[in-house]
């Protein structure tokens, strides 16, 4: 157990710093790739839904614990939820600690499903989400692929063109998105699931529209400080499939990483989803971790 006294707190202005230099420490302890840049430290500062949801942990001057629940939007009913302790502090209650508190302050937003993540080689935090009762969702493959000396052609012609979406484009996003991601008698996504990401500076999230039909969508999360874009949210309609309009997208991303001199692309794939594997494969991803989904229904 703890033997100091530890502040609790929710994050602040004055905790910009000491959260950069903590992300660096578990970066490179752990391996991992958090990334928080100014504009999303800016984006949580203005919403206090966000701010209040965000507790951090410090011993003296030094940040040792972070925890966070974010909604999706503020009437959302689903959060993604993360921990992570200082690896000199941890199994020594910390982690316990600051879940119960983000529990309850879930609880009182109304937060009915959970989302984490777990990299399958921290034994320690799959043992902790697995002995909290979340349940593994899925597997997804970690796929990244160095951009150097890379040149992709991507050209829209006169029938195919790129659109950058706005908050305004909620409702097609949520239509294709639904159409690409969700099964019969899944819960469907809606207007709150995407309020974030549309919002969000260091997202560029764009449709393929041949001429003035939707036909594919992807986004880009620019993560300056680790050097890297994230391409998340691939898919195209069921009419349009096996016509090039994945590997459109893939590419239109990577030239748009390699825009703004960010060296690296990274990915996560569905481990079921062998035509997708095969896709990134083919481009030039490389396997290179394993990353755990898990969900939690709160009572």
């Amino acid at each position: 157990m703890l033997q100091q006294e530890v502040k609790i707190k929710s994050f602040e202005r004055e905790d910009k710093e000491k959260l950069k230099e903590f992300a660096k420490v578990i970066n490179q302890q752990d391996e991992l790739e958090l990334s928080i840049s100014e504009r999303v430290f800016e984006y949580i500062l203005a919403q206090p839904h966000l701010r209040e949801n965000t507790m951090l942990a410090y011993d003296n001057d030094e940040l040792i614990a972070f925890a966070a629940c974010i909604k999706n939007s503020k009437e959302s009913d689903e959060a993604n939820f993360e921990l992570v302790v200082h690896p000199r502090y941890r199994h020594q209650g910390l982690g316990k600690m600051l879940y119960d508190i983000i529990l309850d302050k879930s609880k009182i937003c109304n937060v009915k499903k959970v989302t984490a993540f777990a990299k399958e080689h921290m034994e320690h935090s799959v043992k902790f989400l697995k002995d909290r009762d979340f349940r593994i969702h899925k597997y997804m493959w970690k796929m990244d692929y160095n951009l150097q000396d890379t040149d992709c052609k991507v050209a829209p012609t006169d029938d195919y063109s790129f659109k950058q979406l706005t908050i305004e484009d909620i409702n097609n996003y949520v239509n294709i998105m639904n159409a690409g991601f969700k099964k019969e008698g899944d819960v469907l996504y809606n207007e709150n699931s995407f309020q974030m990401l549309l919002s969000n500076p260091d997202e560029y999230v764009f449709f393929i529209k041949h001429k003035d039909d939707i036909v594919a969508t992807a986004a880009i999360g620019f993560q300056k400080d680790i050097d890297r874009g994230y391409i998340h949210n691939v898919t195209v309609y069921n009419d349009h499939r096996n016509k090039g309009f994945g590997e459109m997208a893939l590419n239109h991303c990577i030239n748009k990483i390699k825009e703004v001199q960010l060296s690296k692309a990274a990915l996560n794939v569905d481990g079921e989803n062998k035509n997708a594997l095969g896709l990134y494969k083919k481009i030039g991803f490389e396997e290179t971790n394993t990353d755990i989904i898990f969900k939690l229904e709160i009572i």
